[in-house]
């Protein structure tokens, strides 16, 4: 987790002007564009799932309710999304489980071919010698973009984006873990599914407070059904960055950022592995 405290002079750039107005959630939101609110409350039992968009609040956010953009769970042999790519980029998805007749390694998880800053999926479980499925693959950013330190620092902290020039340089979150093998005949029998990989959360309010929860988790793998089957590994966490006057730790609110857990195996198979977690990246911005 990194904690950053930066002057006077960032603040009105990093609450936004205000122009989408005050919102009061009431039900459960997923964003399809950037907000500038002017004050927003997130009320309890309400979900806004960021979907790869940026909040900025040029007043005051009440948060009581969740903000998350985590990755998909698998379920039975249909793999976990990657959170969704947006302004900021998202993460990668797992990979699928496994079904037949015959022994089949685990089916890896999708590789993330730059700047990805989050955590790595994990490896789908085993099955009577036959490996699971690796996780997704993640390109570091690159000294000349700005290394992998970039986000904690403007302009990438504000942006989401390398140092490049280029009009790729997202930067994305955990990538997706890796489905269960088989081993032996499996008549009806699979294996689990590989968790998504989470995306990235960026909220910069004036004055933050509240009793909710910002989580950016892996997905969860899933288990195998029966025979010996492997099961899918945990999704990768991804990245929470929050700038506010307010000192993120004298509120009541929580930020998460898991990988996701596994699910288990059957027979000789075994459970994948846990997702690596994110990374926490709060700001202080003095008036």
């Amino acid at each position: 987790m990194s904690y950053i405290q930066y002057g006077s002079g960032l603040n009105q750039l990093m609450f936004g002007d205000g122009s989408t107005g005050d919102v009061n959630l009431v039900a459960d939101y997923t964003m399809t564009e950037d907000a500038y609110c002017n004050n927003l409350i997130v009320n309890a039992g309400v979900t806004v799932i960021t979907a790869g968009y940026r909040i900025f609040v040029k007043n005051v956010c009440e948060l009581y309710g969740t903000i998350q953009n985590n990755g998909g769970n698998a379920s039975g042999t249909t793999a976990g999304a990657g959170a969704t790519t947006g302004v900021l980029g998202g993460g990668s998805t797992g990979g699928a489980g496994q079904s037949g007749l015959f022994s089949a390694t685990g089916l890896a998880g999708t590789n993330i071919t730059s700047n990805a800053l989050g955590g790595r999926g994990a490896s789908g479980g085993s099955a009577g010698g036959t490996s699971g499925g690796a996780a997704g693959t993640m390109a570091i950013t690159i000294a000349n973009e700005g290394g992998p330190n970039c986000i904690s620092t403007p302009p990438c902290c504000f942006l989401g984006k390398t140092c490049a020039s280029s009009t790729t340089n997202k930067i994305y979150g955990g990538s997706g873990a890796g489905g269960g093998a088989i081993s032996g005949i499996i008549i009806t029998g699979t294996s689990g599914a590989g968790g998504g990989g989470a995306g990235i959360i960026m909220l910069y309010a004036r004055i933050l407070y509240g009793t909710g929860t910002i989580t950016a988790n892996g997905g969860n793998g899933s288990d195998a059904s029966s025979g010996n089957a492997g099961g899918g590994g945990g999704g990768g966490a991804g990245i929470v960055i929050v700038g506010s006057t307010v000192d993120l730790d004298t509120t009541g609110i929580t930020i998460i950022v898991n990988g996701g857990t596994p699910g288990n195996g059957t027979g000789s198979g075994t459970a994948g592995s846990t997702g690596s977690t994110g990374k926490i990246i709060k700001m202080i911005i003095t008036e």
